[in-house]
Order: structure tokens, then C-alpha cells, then sequence
């Protein structure tokens, strides 16, 4: 019979079929990976720093610059001076003699305005005869390496101070002198003054003033709180100390707006256990009351009863929200 044959070949063929030999595996298609792609930064790249390529001011330009300073009529007047030197007329005791002379060993370098050319700053005395020699801090401005001085880029130290130092430092002006007190004669000045100024486009701005007491004591303001620059509110406490008592327990202040106008000013009291000795003070502000904001100054000062004259200043600049 032909079907049992037939049947028993298709069970063979399907059994062959579905048996494969130990160990050999179905082989299974697995995709590649795809490649790893770092991701590098982009380097930083710093701005560089604006070169400055004008010439700083030198003593030989302050030498031979033009000041304008008084005049002997009461107004002001160009002088232009070659080493250091200006000189109209012979005789002292003549009508219109003016003479100009730069103190110059004590001419300062560097910048003042953060322009980063170097200016100059200049001890300029003035004399119209007679024994009188007037002595000014003339601020020169370097524009394109040439010197250029400007009312009212002039401060005054009175008749014959004795200059020790003037050195300019982080565009500080820093001033040491001896000048007359009100009891000295005009030859003679014994008052120790330190004074430290910034110069902007109104001027000079005086920033710090100690003095020296008869018995030699240094007065001194410093303002603790806050930090020189700090952002505060509207309302404000400014504390600090002085080295010695002011007269009768009594300080100035004064509040200068964005515009460096002052806005107001009024004395107040200091604390100390007896009168003279080093003092505290803690004094209130309300800059909303006086409608401020953005960057002011206070200035905390003594002045002298006798002439007016600062015996002792600190100021802060701060930033009001």
C-alpha cells in the first residue's frame, strides 16, 4: 500500500526539519550603534581690555603747561608758563605784577577722571606782589597726551602751605600738608591737614580731612556702616566714630543727589562720655523724605567755629533703591 509509505516520509521530513544540531544558534540581525557624538563647549573668549595708547602726562608737560588761575583785577587769566615759571613785570610793587610758580617737586602722575590716560595734578602758587604766595592744586586732564587745565579744576590751599606729599592712588587724589590755622601768622603755618579729593567734571570733590589738634591729638571721622557702595532702602542709619570730640558734641551732615548737588544739610549730635573725648554717632536718614534715589553721597563733617574751615570730613557714597 502507497499511503502508509507516504505518510511516514512526511513525518521523517518535518522531524528533520525542525531538529538542528546542538549549539548552533539562529543568527539574529542586531543593528550598529549609532556613533557617540561629544558635545565640546565653545571656548570662552574674554573681552580684552580697551588699550589705552595715549601718552601719559609728564613733569615736563606740568612745567610748561597754560593755568588759569586769578587775575590781579579779580578775574581770571591764562598763564602760560616755561619751567615752571611766569613772571609779568620786574617789580613787585608795580601795578599788574603777577608771578607763577609750580612747586615742582610735589607734581603728581596718574589718572583721575577713569579715562585711563594719565593726567597730572599740580601745586600752582601765585603771587601779585608783596609777601603773599597763594597756592592752588591744578588738576591737568590729558587729551590726546596733551596737558589742559579748565576752571574749575582748582582748589585752594591758602597763602604759603607747606606741601609734604601729593600722590595720586586708584584716581584719589591724596594731599599732606601744613597750613595756617586761625591763629597763625601768614609766614608761618602749623596746622598737619590730610586731605583725600576725586576729581569729576564740577571739580575737585573732597572726600576725607583730618587735622591736627594744638596738643597733637588727629581728628578723625569714620563712618562704620554701611559699607562704602552698599544698596539700601530708603530709610538709613549712618554710624561711625571720631577720634576726638567735636565742639560742643555737634557734626554736620550733608546729602548730595545723583546730580553731586547738595540737597541738604543739618548738624547733629555725637555720644561720648565726656566733651572732647572720642565720640559715636548714629544718625538717621530718610532719603524718600527728600525724594532720592540711585547713587548719593552723605558727607559727615566738623567746621571750624573760628574761620569755617574743615577740621574733620568723612562722606560715603551709597546706593538708594
Amino acid at each position: 500500500m502507497k499511503t502508509p509509505i507516504f505518510i511516514s516520509l512526511v513525518i521523517l521530513l518535518i522531524m528533520s526539519a525542525c531538529s538542528l544540531p546542538f549549539g548552533m544558534a539562529v543568527e539574529t540581525a542586531v543593528p550598529e550603534p549609532l556613533p557617540v557624538v561629544e558635545t565640546v563647549p565653545a571656548p570662552v573668549v574674554e573681552t580684552p581690555a580697551p588699550i589705552i595708547d595715549t601718552p601719559a602726562l609728564t613733569v615736563e608737560q606740568a612745567l610748561n603747561a597754560t593755568y588759569t588761575l586769578a587775575s590781579n583785577d579779580g578775574g581770571q587769566m591764562e598763564y602760560g608758563l616755561v619751567d615752571g615759571g611766569y613772571q609779568n613785570g620786574s617789580d613787585p610793587a608795580a601795578v599788574g605784577y603777577a608771578a607763577v610758580f609750580i612747586l615742582r617737586d610735589q607734581i603728581a602722575l596718574g589718572d583721575i577722571n577713569g579715562d585711563g590716560a594719565g593726567d597730572a595734578v599740580v601745586p600752582v602758587g601765585l603771587n601779585f606782589g608783596g609777601t603773599g604766595q597763594f597756592v592752588f592744586l591744578a588738576a591737568l586732564l590729558n587729551q590726546g597726551g596733551l596737558p589742559v587745565h579748565a576752571a574749575p579744576a582748582t582748589y585752594g590751599l591758602g597763602d604759603r602751605p607747606m606741601v609734604q606729599a601729593l600722590t595720586i592712588e586708584n584716581g584719589k587724589i591724596n594731599l599732606s600738608a601744613t597750613v595756617s590755622g586761625p591763629n597763625d601768622p601768614a609766614c608761618c603755618p602749623t596746622n598737619p591737614l590730610t586731605m583725600t579729593f576725586e576729581y569729576n567734571e564740577m571739580g575737585y570733590r573732597v572726600l576725607h580731612v583730618t587735622t591736627t589738634t594744638p596738643t597733637g591729638l588727629v581728628r578723625q571721622i569714620s563712618i562704620s556702616d554701611p559699607a562704602p557702595e552698599a544698596s539700601v532702602g530708603p530709610q538709613v542709619i549712618i554710624s561711625g566714630s571720631t577720634t576726638v570730640g567735636p565742639f560742643e558734641n555737634t557734626l554736620l551732615y550733608r546729602i548730595y543727589g545723583p546730580d553731586g548737588m547738595a540737597v541738604t544739610e543739618a548738624g547733629f549730635m555725637v555720644q561720648n562720655e565726656e566733651i572732647g573725648q572720642p565720640s559715636t554717632f548714629a544718625l538717621p536718614l530718610d532719603f524718600a523724605a527728600l525724594g532720592l534715589s540711585g547713587r548719593i553721597r552723605v558727607e559727615i563733617a566738623e567746621l571750624s567755629m573760628a574761620d569755617g574751615s574743615t577740621l574733620m570730613l568723612d562722606s560715603i557714597y551709597l546706593n538708594v533703591k
